[in-house]
């Protein structure tokens, strides 16, 4: 017997309310939890036991670990080609065989989020956090959804801030908190996370960037030009969705030298003086 356990306080209701399962009367949170899983095979058992959610599986069947993980691949796979389609049907097919694979179940609401599904991802992304309330992936994906396509700045928030206690270190969650937090206008604890992923990831250039638009915001020209020679003189991100974050570190460079100096920046025409130096391209390597 396979199980997850998640604390009922931590059982999501909806992302718009915030219902405390375990501050209600135990006949009314388990009729509540009984609703809140349904989404589950009826072979899953899902029991309140104290002050935890505990969800219960059969042993599999020969072959279904082999087959949803096969399924799970082949969904990586035809996302990282923008098959997004077929992406969302492979990891269903490997939730069919795996239902508690939290991997699959949050790449599903990823795929159905980069195909413009809103809706979707935000459901499969409350059955993600009524399986576990610790996956700091889900958590930043959710953060993201909440940031970039609702507007909904409080809510990102949170949800950055729970993914950030259970990795303080991620150079990916500290560079997208720090982001909002500018947002939000805290620019003193925005400038703190972009320094802390940078010390955690010196060879990703989005903080250093993100950072630069902060001194931006602030006209701080020198600070800004500053933290972009930081940037090339790092190590080289090899990750090809790091190229536009340094062509565009390379045309703010370039901008802000002209304004602090007066002439465009030594070198070839609009490339930062570090940059200029033969920096090496990024290259694939996945994330």
């Amino acid at each position: 017997m396979r199980q997850l356990k998640v604390p009922l306080k931590d059982v999501i209701v909806d992302f718009d309310s915030e219902v405390d399962l375990s501050a209600m009367p135990a006949s009314q949170a388990k009729d509540h939890v009984q609703g809140l899983y349904s989404f589950l095979p009826e072979r899953a058992e899902v029991q309140i036991e104290g002050d935890t959610v505990v969800i219960s599986f059969p042993e599999l069947k020969p072959g279904k670990q082999e087959s949803g993980t096969k399924a799970y691949k082949q969904g990586l796979d035809a996302a990282a080609q923008g098959n997004y389609i077929k992406a969302i049907d492979l990891f269903q097919r490997s939730l069919r065989d795996l239902p508690d694979y939290i991997d699959a179940r949050r790449n599903l609401a990823m795929a159905y989020l980069e195909a413009g599904n809103v809706p979707s991802a935000k459901k499969h992304l409350l059955e993600l956090f009524r399986l576990t309330s610790r996956d700091q992936w889900g958590l930043l994906l959710a953060a993201n959804l909440f940031a970039k396509h609702e507007n909904n700045l409080p809510l990102a928030a949170k949800f950055y801030n729970k993914a950030y206690t259970i990795d303080p270190t991620d150079p990916y969650i500290l560079t997208s908190y720090a982001a909002l937090l500018s947002e939000m206008g805290d620019d003193s604890e925005s400038q703190s996370m972009y320094e802390e992923a940078i010390s955690a990831s010196p060879e990703y250039p989005n903080p250093y960037f993100g950072l630069a638009l902060l001194f931006l915001k602030q006209s701080k020209f020198n600070d800004v030009l500053n933290v972009l020679d930081r940037m090339f003189a790092a190590p080289a991100s090899q990750d090809p969705r790091s190229t536009p974050v340094y062509n565009q570190g390379r045309q703010l460079f370039s901008r802000i030298y002209e304004i602090v100096a007066g002439t465009p920046p030594p070198g070839s025409a609009g490339t930062p003086r570090r940059a200029a130096r033969g920096r090496p391209k990024a290259i694939w390597a996945p994330h």
